[in-house]
């Protein structure tokens, strides 16, 4: 049966991609990231579901009392979300709402792109190297990295800070639609090399994948169109597969010490590892939890996203601060108890399972809210890939639909992402690129 599921997804999924044909081959356009993005975060894990029901955990087995009905529950709402999706993003108003959002001039000379790139990464790495100092250096990092969250309590603004290393490499290869040079290239390769070292020095992944995917959307966007898939993409993709296979090993206790002397058990371990990832990046079974427990009866009607309201405020200011991150109450109804939002985050369950939209939204409106949402999320899409266009594909817009079209979420966490993402974007813009509003005269 979920094999038959997942070959129907993979159907549904790609269909829009043969019937319509209006974003003009552009392998990166909001349509094909859409179905790519389902693509993988779906159809693996129902794959492996029918030959390992142990995937979806035996606390969920036992608490789900007919497995097959809620998996075509789930079947239905998934795909009936994905044409709201779809349908938003052809949208027909959206380039009304597209000209009436500010565009942008932004000044970069080469002189200035160099001094930007220089100055920003060495903003991040100082601020790399402060908040390594603050944990207690590297060496202690690496032997707590399963900590490394709590590690990095109340250093939330140097984490910020960090960021500006990233845009530095990024501008450098954006600098490339002025200027091609050897030594501009190995440049890109030795900073990208050293952005990826220091990111993956704290244990996570999303930092790396992120930098990976804009650096090759810049590429395609501001120096040369890539067409299809080819061997130029090939590197980095097998690069962030082997990536993301390797890391979550390494950052679990004594890894490093343990696989330093025995380095042949490192490649056994990854070859085990595929399965607990699409585990990891697949939230399957945290929509089949929320279609379970809620209904239209006990729905919050947008009461969990009050609690963006408590983000600015410091949690030694305000022990009772309820959680940013949503899934925390998913992941405490999972563990068998009842909650409801704006709870004290000291009074849930200490992590998380991601919501997302669909979670997020099924849980705050029910189907309704579900599928307004996910049409919502279309248009918005839309609406940044039009306004990249429209600004001729500068730094600032660029990164704006790169970051939103992967990472925008109706969750309370990618909210508060994508708003904190936007404001050291153009904090970014306006010191190192001189962003001032466009001025139509100048045309």
């Amino acid at each position: 049966m979920y094999l038959i599921l997942a070959m129907a997804f993979l159907v549904i999924f790609l269909s829009p991609l043969i019937f319509i044909q209006k974003d003009n081959g552009d392998i990166f356009s909001p349509l094909k990231i859409n179905a790519m993005l389902h693509i993988i975060t779906v159809v693996p894990y129902l794959i492996i579901f029918q030959f390992d029901k142990g995937i979806i955990g035996d606390r969920l087995l036992n608490k789900f009392e007919n497995i097959d009905v809620l998996f075509l529950k789930y079947f239905i709402l998934q795909c009936i979300s994905y044409y709201f999706i779809v349908a938003g993003i052809f949208n027909k108003n959206t380039l009304k709402i597209t000209k009436k959002i500010p565009r942008f001039n932004q000044h970069i000379s080469t002189r200035r792109y160099t001094f930007a790139v220089i100055l920003s990464f060495g903003i991040g790495l100082f601020s790399y190297s402060y908040l390594m100092l603050k944990i207690g250096g590297l060496s202690y990092l690496l032997d707590n990295i399963q900590a490394r969250s709590s590690l990095q309590e109340g250093l939330g603004y140097y984490s910020l800070l960090v960021q500006f290393m990233t845009f530095g490499t990024l501008l450098l290869i954006y600098s490339l639609r002025f200027k091609v040079s050897f030594l501009k290239s190995i440049s890109i390769l030795i900073l990208l090399g050293i952005t990826i070292t220091l990111d993956s020095m704290f244990g996570g992944r999303k930092d790396t994948v992120y930098l990976i995917f804009f650096a090759i959307l810049i590429y395609h966007y501001t120096y040369k169109k890539i067409r299809i898939i080819n061997w130029k993409l090939i590197i980095p993709i097998t690069f962030v597969i082997i990536y993301f296979l390797t890391i979550p090993i390494l950052r679990t206790d004594g890894a490093i010490e343990y696989y330093s002397a025995n380095p042949t058990e490192l490649t056994n371990d990854i070859l085990k590892e595929p399965i607990n990832q699409v585990n990891s990046f697949s939230y399957i079974r945290h929509f089949l939890l929320v279609i379970n427990e809620f209904n239209h009866d006990n729905v919050w009607l947008g009461k969990s996203y009050l609690d963006i309201l408590y983000v600015p405020i410091p949690r030694t200011y305000y022990q009772n601060k309820p959680p940013i991150v949503d899934g925390v109450y998913l992941r405490t109804i999972a563990a068998g108890y009842e909650v409801s939002p704006n709870t004290s985050y000291n009074q849930l369950y200490q992590s998380s399972w991601p919501t997302e939209s669909f979670g997020t939204l099924y849980m705050n409106f029910w189907i309704p809210g579900l599928f307004i949402g996910m049409y919502l999320i279309g248009v918005l899409y839309r609406i940044l890939y039009d306004y990249m266009i429209n600004s001729k594909y500068d730094f600032f817009s660029t990164m704006l639909y790169g970051f939103m079209v992967i990472n925008f979420e109706f969750s309370n966490l990618r909210i508060v992402q994508a708003g904190t993402f936007v404001a050291i974007l153009l904090l970014f813009s306006t010191i190192f690129l001189k962003m001032k509003k466009f001025d139509k005269s100048s045309e």
